[in-house]
């Protein structure tokens, strides 16, 4: 099975404050050779946010923090599928 191609995202942890959030308003992703499928954002088994994705390395891929926000689990999973 090959390696997943996600280089990194930031920020790698999300906090809600009582006034929504603060500081960056996207999670930025990169990854580390040419990619498209479908970006896939799940809490459990319910997904949070999805799109179709064509990316290069180096490219920045966002996604906007405010659609992660409804987590019920304290970790999320992201997946990118052809």
């Amino acid at each position: 099975m090959p390696e997943p191609p996600l280089r990194y995202a930031m920020p790698q942890r999300l906090r809600r404050n009582g006034n929504g959030h603060d500081g960056m308003k996207h999670v930025q992703l990169r990854v580390d050779r040419p990619v498209s499928g479908t970006l896939l954002v799940t809490d459990g088994d319910r997904p949070l946010y999805a799109r179709r994705l064509r990316a290069i390395p180096e490219q920045r891929i966002t996604i906007p923090i405010e659609a992660l926000l409804p987590a019920r689990q304290s970790q999320l999973r992201l997946t990118i599928s052809s």
